[in-house]
Parts: C-alpha cells; sequence; structure tokens
C-alpha cells in the first residue's frame, strides 16, 4: 500500500507538484478538489513546467469586483475665463430703484400732491360734474408728476414734445462756406462763426449764447481728461469750460482721432465776444503751454480747417444737404444718428474713463462713435458730461451698436440714456462748440 502510494505520488519537479504548490492556503470545501492525484502517463514526462501548469485543474477563486472608470462627461464645463473670475457678484452692481426714484423728487412734486389731494377733498360735497372734472385734473397732476418714463418725468416729456413739435426740424443746408454756418444756427439758435487771435494767428471761434469757444488739434491721439486740462488753466469757477472730441469713423484703418475745445463761459461781468475773446485767448495760451510740457502739444485751427472739422464730424460732408431731427433720430441725407447722455460719468476716474472712451470707439464697426466729454469749473468742483453719439446708414445697425455700448458702459456703471426729442440738442453737445447736455 505504502509502496503503490510511494509510485504514484511524482517526482519532485513533477506537475503534481506545482498542483500540489497551488492547493496552499486554498479553503477546505476546494483543497479535496486540489489534493486529488493527478497521474501522469510516462510519455509525458518530458513537459515542462510550464506544460504542467496549463495541464493542473484551475481552481475557481472568488473573482475580485473591479468597478469601470467613470465615463467622462459629454460637455465637460470650460475653465472659467479671467473676465468671469474677476466680474463681481450681480448683486454688488444691483440698484435700488425705490431710492433712486426717491432720489430725484424735490419740493415741487410734493407741492404738486398736495394740491391735488386738497382739490379732491373740497370736491367731495360739490355737485358731481365738479367733483368729477377735479377729480380727473388731479389724478392728471399726479400722473405728470409721479410717473417716469425712460428716465424722465411725465411732465418733463410732455414739455419736450411741446418744444418738438413747436420748432423747425428741417432744413436743406447750403453749399460751401454757408454749411457750417447754417448747420450751427439749426442746432444752436443764434450761434455764429468768428474769428479769435491766438498766439499761432486767427482761429475759428463759435459763439452763442453760452459763451464762445476756440478748437484746438493736439498733434496725439491720447489727450488728457477734461477734468485734468481744466485745472491747467486756472480760472475762476463758472467761467470756462474744456471738451474733449474723440471720434472713430466707419473705416477703422488707424487710431481714433481727437480734438480740444475751450469754452468761455457768458456771465454778467463779460457778456459781450471782445471780453470773452480776452479770456478765452489767455486761456488758450496757458493750456498750450502745459500741454507741451506734458509732451502733447496742440496748435488752434483756421477757420477753414475749423469748418471742415465740423462738417465732417456732424456728417453733413459729401453732399449730404438735408438734415432733419425725428424724435429718436438725427439724420444728415442717409445717415442715421442717435445721441445718449452718459449718466454717471462724473463718478469714474480720468484713467477708468480712458479706457472706456477707447473700448467704445472700437467696440462696434461699421458704426462711427463719437464720445464727447466736457467739464466745466464750479464753485466746488468741475461739473463732468459725457455724451455718446453713433451714426450709421440704417436704424438697425444703430440699434445693435447701442445694445453691445450699453453693456460695457454698464459693466463701468454708465448708463445710457437715449435724448428722445431733443435730439438736435445732442448733436451739439457732441460737437467742439461749447455746448453742453446739461
Amino acid at each position: 500500500m505504502e509502496a503503490a502510494e510511494r509510485a504514484a505520488a511524482p517526482a519532485p519537479g513533477a506537475p503534481g507538484v506545482a498542483a500540489a504548490d497551488r492547493t496552499a492556503g486554498v479553503p477546505a470545501v476546494h483543497r479535496s478538489v486540489a489534493a486529488a492525484p493527478v497521474r501522469v502517463a510516462p510519455a509525458a514526462t518530458g513537459l515542462t513546467v510550464a506544460a504542467a501548469r496549463q495541464a493542473a485543474p484551475r481552481i475557481s477563486m472568488p473573482a475580485r469586483r473591479v468597478l469601470p472608470p467613470p465615463a467622462p462627461p459629454r460637455n465637460p464645463p470650460s475653465p472659467p475665463t479671467r473676465a468671469a473670475v474677476s466680474a463681481p457678484p450681480a448683486a454688488a452692481g444691483r440698484r435700488n430703484p425705490i431710492r433712486e426714484y426717491a432720489a430725484r423728487l424735490n419740493l415741487i412734486h410734493v407741492l404738486c400732491w398736495q394740491i391735488a389731494v386738497a382739490a379732491v377733498v373740497l370736491a367731495v360735497r360739490q355737485p358731481l360734474p365738479v367733483l368729477v372734472g377735479l377729480s380727473v385734473g388731479a389724478a392728471a397732476l399726479v400722473a405728470l408728476t409721479a410717473v417716469r418714463v425712460d428716465g424722465r418725468w411725465l411732465c418733463e416729456r410732455g414739455a419736450l414734445a411741446a418744444g418738438y413739435l413747436c420748432r423747425p426740424r428741417s432744413r436743406e443746408l447750403p453749399d460751401e462756406a454757408a454749411k457750417v454756418p447754417a448747420l450751427l444756427d439749426l442746432l444752436v439758435p443764434g450761434c455764429t462763426v468768428r474769428s479769435v487771435q491766438t498766439g499761432d494767428g486767427p482761429a475759428m471761434a463759435t459763439s452763442h449764447r453760452g459763451g464762445l469757444t476756440v478748437v484746438l488739434r493736439p498733434h496725439s491721439e491720447r489727450v488728457p481728461a477734461p477734468r485734468a486740462l481744466l485745472s491747467l488753466v486756472d480760472g475762476q469757477p463758472g467761467t470756462l469750460g474744456v471738451q474733449t472730441v474723440h471720434h472713430a469713423g466707419v473705416r477703422r484703418g488707424g487710431p481714433a482721432k481727437a480734438w480740444l475745445a475751450v469754452h468761455a463761459i457768458r456771465a454778467v461781468d463779460a457778456p459781450d465776444d471782445d471780453d470773452l475773446a480776452l479770456v478765452l485767448r489767455n486761456s488758450v495760451r496757458r493750456m498750450r503751454r502745459a500741454l507741451t510740457r506734458s509732451g502733447t502739444p496742440a496748435q488752434p485751427l483756421a477757420e477753414e480747417a475749423g469748418r471742415a472739422l465740423i462738417a465732417g464730424l456732424a456728417h453733413v460732408a459729401g453732399g449730404r444737404d438735408d438734415v432733419r431731427e425725428d424724435w429718436r433720430f438725427w439724420r444728415t441725407g442717409g445717415v442715421c444718428q442717435a445721441t445718449f447722455q452718459l449718466r454717471g460719468w462724473h463718478r469714474l476716474a480720468d484713467a477708468r474713463s480712458g479706457r472706456l472712451i477707447a473700448e467704445l470707439l472700437t467696440a462696434v464697426p461699421g458704426v462711427a462713435v463719437t464720445v464727447t466729454v466736457a467739464a466745466r469749473s464750479g464753485p466746488d468742483r468741475p461739473r463732468v458730461d459725457g455724451v455718446l453719439r453713433l451714426a450709421a446708414t440704417t436704424e438697425a445697425a444703430v440699434e445693435t451698436a447701442l445694445a453691445a455700448l450699453a453693456v460695457r458702459a454698464a459693466a463701468c456703471g454708465i448708463r445710457l440714456v437715449r435724448l428722445d426729442g431733443t435730439q438736435a440738442r445732442g448733436v451739439a453737445a457732441s460737437l467742439p462748440i461749447g455746448v453742453f447736455p446739461t
């Protein structure tokens, strides 16, 4: 028995040894299978160890469960852009409409409401026709002084509509030298063109009831902000104003152009043009000296160059002689123009306002953009205003450009207020002639 078992036992290195080794550490339920003797034929003694392992019975081990890797998302989220990371939360720039509404109320509004309430109370015991008439009038008074539409009170819009219907709104401009004076007289009634002596000879000046203005052409497109320029002339409060006019045409082949306008404000102590010309001459001399020291020399425009500049900026050159004012547009021939007040511009720092001007001029190709910023000396600090004018061949192009520029302006806290009913005034405020939007 023992001899038979020894004869049946595999020799060292035989396949049975490998099979026995594989049973080590196997649970008892599987060990009976692994312990069964394996009979090897004599001809199979020359098998290699690898062949023996293949011939040995396989033991089913409990396989470890491997989870498949998670599938990548179909639309992976894009990494946040720099603008998205640096953008402030929406709640930070959210305005309180109730607070803004209350800030625009004044004593006249409250007085009108009191009159309306008193009229209704006194008419309670009156006959029915009297009560109805007074109630309707009181309701109309409250609506005119309490309802705002597009940033204006209803009473203001009524006054604008009355002025819009009463004034002349279209004209056929003459040719050649008389075109610009006729245009200025339409935009600002009583505005004339005259000549003023400067250090470089005679220069063109525009005279109207607001004062006298001279235009300077800087040798660089980068000019200081009007608030900084106003401090260079050291004028008395309420005597001077400065405008910077930035213009980019439809074809953006080169950098935007810029002009300066120095304005002497007409006052009681200086009512005549001769008195204003003396103030203007001294102010222009001091400003030119300061600009030259800062590396931005400028020179006054002669009368011929000044007329050509105003005609080009107003888009009345090239045979466009028919001008007309609509409620929402100013039209010169086939060109549609719209003007907007840049409300809140006085809160911008000079450096930030310069960057915003560059964005407004280059953001919408195919549309002519004019940005005019004005500063006037005041008793405490300069008063700063801004005007935007868009010009294109179609109204749709103007509206599309407006939507794009309004987003960029809102990012800086500026709101574009359309000058409906006063487009002529807006065009005049966008030209370097010393007219201010407010």
